[in-house]
Parts: structure tokens; C-alpha cells; sequence
């Protein structure tokens, strides 16, 4: 089903999808089971600078970043995007076996931010990393933050937005999880009722995290809690110097 049925705006398609020298398509063996990435590295001389974790936004994938990659590498460092858990090349909880001991993730925004914490410890070997969410991934690298699991060199949101959907985008909002849960019918995609819908696990409870309130500071509590540099909690774009 299209944006223009769901009444919701069109989403920006990739020019390209083949890896560009220095990218290869990887999956990174994390505690649960496989998450897929596009890893990049320099061409030329070695990753020198802190390397960086990508996280796309609701519906995304790594391909998002995919014209990103060779770029922020050829500066000396290492890139890493990643799908996550139930996202394109990435196996969703439901059909994996969870190792002995081992918890699997669901959708919740605050086990989406492990996975990332648990990403971030393997691309970076103990040292700081950079981590850049777009959309609902800032949401997600927020939670990563905010638990503290893990040191960040910069926290960056790209297009997150800092509290709830209002109007037509959170008529668009409900038009989507009524899309992608058990019954689209035409019916619930034009009332779309929020509370009493049964929707297919990881959308509603995905969408409806993704419209939480940043209002009451805590970007800034994740900030102090994780020694982020300020200047990177809102999507202002910054250079890394490291």
C-alpha cells in the first residue's frame, strides 16, 4: 500500500543500492542472534578516528545511508549501519531460538537501545563511539544513551522530532499502524482507532513510542549521563573533530 493511499507523504528512496568501493554487507554476531550491516572502512591508510554506528528511522534500513558511508570513511574512520531486529536483512525476535541465558529483544524502544548498546561495544572494542539516529533511531540511540551501557563520543538525532504528533501527521500516524497490523481494511485505515486495534507485534507499539515527549529534559539527563557533547542532542548538523 502506498504513501498517497495511507494519506502519508512519500519516503525517500536510495539512488543506489550497491555497496561503493570500501562497503561490504556483513552481520555483526551480537548475544541474540545476527543483526545485518553496511560496513565501511577507508580505502586508503587506516581508521584513525572514532568510528560511528548508523541507525535508520521507522520503516528505514541501512540503506538509508548507503551514499554516506565511503565519504564518512575516507576521513579515517569506520562506519557501521545497521538494520534492526525485524528489519529487512536483520531476523526478528519471532523466528529466532534465544540462546541459553540469553533474553531476546522485542520492539520496545528501550530493547531496540540495547541492541544498539550491544553494537556499539563491538564497533568500537571499549572505545567511544559515534551514534547517529534518524527519526524513530534517534529515538532508539536515545534509549542506548540514556542506559548508560555503553561510552559515546557524540549522540546525534537527525529529524527526531521532540514530542508528540499532532493533526494530519498523527492521522497519518494511525493510518500507518492500521496499514501494517492483522485487519487493513478501509475501514480502520479511515478511523483508526488507536487504543482498541489489535495491531501485528512491533507496529503500534513502535509507533506509538515514537511520538514520546522530549520535552521534560531528559535529553538533557542522557547528555549528562553519557558525557555526550551538547552540541549534538538536536539534528543541527556538526563536524566530528575525532
Amino acid at each position: 500500500m502506498g504513501g498517497d493511499a495511507l494519506g502519508l507523504p512519500d519516503v525517500s528512496t536510495p539512488t543506489f543500492l550497491d555497496p561503493p568501493p570500501g562497503v561490504r554487507r556483513v552481520d555483526l554476531h551480537l548475544s541474540h542472534g545476527p543483526v545485518a550491516a553496511l560496513r565501511a572502512l577507508p580505502t586508503a591508510g587506516g581508521a584513525e578516528l572514532a568510528p560511528a554506528v548508523l541507525v535508520h528511522g521507522f520503516t528505514g534500513s541501512k540503506e538509508d545511508f548507503i551514499a554516506l558511508l565511503q565519504s564518512l570513511a575516507q576521513v579515517g574512520r569506520e562506519v557501521v549501519a545497521i538494520d534492526l531486529p525485524g528489519t529487512y536483512e536483520s531476523p526478528g525476535p519471532e523466528t529466532l531460538t534465544a540462546p541459553p541465558d540469553v533474553q531476546l529483544p522485542d520492539y520496545r524502544l528501550s530493547s531496540l537501545g540495547a541492541v544498539v548498546a550491544e553494537v556499539v561495544r563491538e564497533v568500537g572494542q571499549g572505545a567511544p563511539v559515534h551514534v547517529v539516529g534518524h527519526s524513530f533511531g534517534g529515538l532508539v540511540v536515545r534509549e542506548t544513551a540514556l542506559a548508560e551501557r555503553v561510552s559515546l563520543a557524540s549522540l546525534t538525532l537527525m529529524c527526531s522530532g521532540p514530542g508528540a504528533l499532532e493533526g494530519d501527521r498523527a492521522t497519518g500516524a494511525r493510518n500507518l499502524i492500521a496499514a501494517l497490523s492483522m485487519d487493513p481494511s478501509a475501514e480502520r485505515c479511515g478511523s483508526c482507532g488507536t487504543s482498541s486495534s489489535t495491531p501485528r507485534r512491533g507496529s503500534a507499539p513502535t509507533m506509538r513510542a515514537s511520538t514520546t515527549s522530549c520535552a521534560d529534559g531528559s535529553c538533557r539527563a542522557a547528555r549528562r549521563a553519557s558525557c555526550v557533547p551538547p552540541r549534538t542532542c538536536w539534528a543541527r548538523p556538526t563536524g566530528w573533530t575525532n
